[in-house]
């Protein structure tokens, strides 16, 4: 089945070569609709894992964690996991790069943009100023017309 988000994963590799493998965080998936790339979160009382509705403002010094596509059942990036399924999630370190979902309307117009955490699981453009934190930057110049995974590295 091919996949309409034109991505294929949501680990892109590190930096440098070698064979890394990305730190992983397993969980029951508490919330029905997440998409591989979404940001997740502990759901209350380690009840599993949700759709990160943080708003940016209140997201500093929080984990930050990216819903991995469903390898063990052979998933595709735009396929939703399934209420109640063992879920991967991905913890990003520095020199990483991953395929994140970045909500529409933002218009990516250089490399390193600043992107945070929309309050509904995807990124978008952080503010300049200081009140929001920076989570990634961007690897792509992308307008984003529809939410899609764009290219991104930890901040």
């Amino acid at each position: 089945m091919a996949t309409t988000i034109t991505k294929r994963s949501i680990y892109v590799g590190p930096a440098e070569s070698g064979e890394c493998q990305p730190l992983q965080l397993e969980g029951i998936c508490a919330e029905a609709g997440i998409l591989p790339g979404m940001l997740v979160q502990q759901a209350a009382a380690n009840a599993g894992l949700e759709i990160n509705d943080t708003a940016a403002i209140t997201s500093f010094n929080k984990p930050v964690l990216i819903a991995n596509r469903n390898e063990l059942m052979s998933r595709n990036v735009d396929e939703a996991w399934t209420l109640n399924d063992n879920m991967q999630s991905l913890k990003p370190r520095s020199g990483e790069f991953f395929n994140v979902m970045v909500a529409s309307g933002n218009n990516i117009t250089e490399l390193g943009t600043g992107l945070t955490l929309d309050g509904a699981g995807k990124l978008t453009i952080a503010d300049n100023d200081g009140t929001v934190p920076v989570l990634f930057h961007a690897d792509e110049i992308v307008n984003v017309t529809a939410d899609a995974l764009v290219r991104v590295y930890r901040a």
